[in-house]
C-alpha cells in the first residue's frame, strides 16, 4: 500500500527522526522515503531507514543545478568584466530557464553565448544533458543514464585536475 505517512513540523533532525522512533517496529516496512536534500534528513533516513529507497524530488535536484550553473556563470561574468567583456552580461534567466521558457530576447542571448571555451557554456550544457534523465520511463535505463552522466563529469574533473598538476611539474625546471 501506498500512502502519506508523515509531514514534519520544521526543519529539525528531530522532527523525522522523532516519528520513525515513534514507528517502532514498523519502520522496518517502510520501502520509500522521497525528501528533499536537506542534510540533517539525509542524515536520519541513512541511519534510520537505510532499507529504503530514497527518492529526491526533481524540483529540489534542479534547483541545486542551477546553483551551481549560477554561481559558475557569475564568476565567469565577473572575471570577464575584469578584462573589458561583457558578453555574460543579463544571461542569468538566458542559462536558468527552460528553453521552451525563454523569450525571444533571452532566446537571441543564449545564442549569442553558446561559445565554446566558456565555463557557464559547459555548465549549461551539462544542465541540460541531465534533463535528458527525465525522459527515461524505465528504471534501469534511467539508471543507466545516471551512472553514464555522473562517470563522465568525474573523468572531466579528474582529467582537469591531473593535467593542472602536470603543468605544475612541468613548470619547475
Amino acid at each position: 500500500m501506498r500512502r502519506l505517512l508523515h509531514v514534519g513540523r520544521g526543519r529539525a533532525e528531530a522532527a523525522l527522526s522523532d516519528f520513525v522512533y515513534e514507528l517502532g517496529d514498523e519502520a522496518s516496512s517502510i520501502r520509500y522515503v522521497c525528501s528533499d536534500m536537506w542534510r540533517p534528513y539525509l542524515k536520519v533516513i541513512q541511519q534510520l531507514l537505510g532499507e529504503a529507497v530514497h527518492v529526491l524530488d526533481r524540483f529540489h535536484i534542479v534547483a541545486n543545478l542551477n546553483k551551481a550553473l549560477d554561481q559558475v556563470r557569475a564568476t565567469e561574468a565577473k572575471e570577464l568584466a575584469k578584462d573589458g567583456f561583457d558578453s555574460l552580461k543579463h544571461t542569468k534567466y538566458c542559462f536558468l530557464k527552460n528553453p521552451e521558457n525563454l523569450t525571444p530576447k533571452q532566446k537571441l542571448k543564449l545564442q549569442e553565448v553558446l561559445k565554446p571555451g566558456l565555463k557557464s557554456v559547459r555548465a549549461y550544457l551539462l544542465k541540460k544533458s541531465f534533463q535528458l534523465l527525465w525522459r527515461y520511463e524505465s528504471v534501469y535505463w534511467a539508471r543507466w543514464y545516471l551512472k553514464k552522466w555522473c562517470a563522465r563529469r568525474l573523468a572531466r574533473a579528474w582529467s582537469r585536475s591531473r593535467s593542472s598538476s602536470r603543468q605544475c611539474v612541468d613548470t619547475r625546471s
